[in-house]
């Protein structure tokens, strides 16, 4: 869940004192009922689950299990405890007319840090001083120092990024994780730390060259606070779809057409791009022009022939052998950056054909943009069948059929056992 407000109706008092027993912090729960529990609230609900909170004392417990239940214990009562107070403390010295600065704190009160060991209130501690004092230090030096870099990211780390620019869910999570080390935008250590590969940084900098920030967060982040809206009844799933669809149609757009870039920025790690070949050495066009509609595996690309003419082709040929053939009256045939919006499953290029003078009728000029898939004048003026290899004849008839698109599943998957611990006061929120 990612509430992390109890609502009114909740009973703290009765799982507080079901903890009173415990001979680690029964005695601290002790202490939370003399007080009144007073839980730090979050922002978030779902209407539908409380914050994780223990139901019962347990007792039964060994290994990992143990130890995730006493931190759900511990947080629990944390939250319901009261703020540590601390005084911040500047001290400036003057010492053969050098000032010199440094800042400590006194804890004043301990109160959640006495039942939460996983978070340390880490400021240095001085002693008291009064304006005006004069001392004798006990010694005076000279340290060398250089700074160091941030440490690479663990899981924990970057769910934590992700939660903050409003990425995923607690459920999807682990799932996008899972999806960039499958694709190899990044490594990982035998420590569990991420290392970024070749592939996500020459992604990330082909990207930025092109003068959006399609690696950041942004878009994601904005599709998903609209999602949350459309659940809280602010926005209309229609409108949020529309809009949607718009911005990344726009941005897939502009990143078709200056394509070049992610190659420029990908050969430095993986050197100069080659042009896909054929066994029989005819060169296919790097850029896919659509997803081949036959084996709905791999792309289909444009091949000049031996004879001059151009097929469109599926490149797992000869595994797929789905193809159209474009006549000889086709002088150059190249995709375009264009999309057609009728065409599935998208995208889908429309073609950007040269033509033989005196070939095709004068409406279609010596120059023509149109899909090869659904331009109706464009495949009547050059005999274009649809996805046949050479030689292969069908008798053409008409159906009527009936499809249901199926709901996709909601898939659950657990939160990583390794929570990072409250921040802020006495947590920060309900949630662990």
């Amino acid at each position: 869940t990612e509430t992390n407000m109890f609502p009114d109706s909740f009973d703290l008092r009765s799982v507080v004192e079901a903890q009173t027993v415990d001979s680690a912090w029964g005695g601290f729960a002790s202490q939370v009922l003399a007080n009144g529990p007073n839980p730090r609230q979050g922002r978030k609900t779902d209407n539908a689950h409380p914050p994780i909170h223990p139901v019962k004392h347990a007792t039964n417990l060994e290994g990992n299990e143990k130890r995730i239940y006493e931190f759900i214990v511990r947080h629990f009562l944390a939250c319901c405890s009261q703020d540590a107070q601390g005084e911040e403390t500047t001290v400036e010295i003057d010492i053969a007319n050098e000032r010199f600065t440094t800042h400590g704190l006194v804890i004043l009160a301990r109160n959640y840090l006495d039942v939460y060991p996983y978070e340390v209130w880490n400021a240095k501690t001085i002693s008291r001083y009064e304006e005006g004092q004069r001392f004798s230090p006990t010694a005076i030096e000279m340290v060398d120092g250089e700074t160091t870099p941030p440490p690479l990211l663990q899981e924990a780390d970057l769910i934590a990024l992700m939660e903050k620019h409003g990425i995923g869910t607690d459920a999807t999570h682990a799932e996008h994780i899972e999806t960039i080390k499958q694709r190899q935008y990044v490594g990982v250590n035998s420590d569990g730390s991420f290392v970024p590969g070749e592939l996500g940084m020459g992604l990330v900098e082909g990207y930025d060259s092109m003068g959006y920030e399609l690696s950041k967060p942004n878009l994601r982040a904005e599709m998903e606070a609209d999602l949350v809206r459309i659940c809280e009844g602010e926005k209309r799933s229609g409108d949020v779809l529309r809009d949607t669809i718009r911005k990344y149609q726009d941005v897939f757009n502009q990143a078709v057409s200056q394509a070049h870039k992610l190659d420029e920025a990908l050969s430095q790690y993986f050197g100069t791009p080659q042009l896909c070949t054929s066994s029989s050495g005819e060169g296919y066009f790097s850029e896919p022009v659509r997803k081949c509609p036959i084996c709905k595996n791999s792309d289909m690309a444009i091949k000049k022939k031996r004879d001059g003419c151009f097929v469109l082709s599926c490149l797992a040929y000869p595994n797929c052998k789905a193809a159209q053939f474009f006549p000889s009256s086709v002088l150059d045939l190249t995709p375009h950056h264009s999309m057609c919006d009728q065409c599935q499953p998208p995208p889908v290029k429309k073609l950007k054909l040269k033509l033989k003078r005196d070939s095709v009728p004068p409406f279609m000029g010596e120059e023509y943009i149109g899909c090869s898939g659904c331009d109706i004048d464009l495949k009547e003026v050059l005999s274009l069948r649809d996805w046949l290899p050479p030689g292969h004849m069908t008798t053409h008839h008409s159906t009527a059929a009936t499809t249901t698109a199926s709901r996709p599943t909601t898939s659950r998957r657990a939160p990583p056992t390794s929570a990072p611990g409250p921040s802020r006061g006495r947590g920060g929120g309900a949630t662990s």
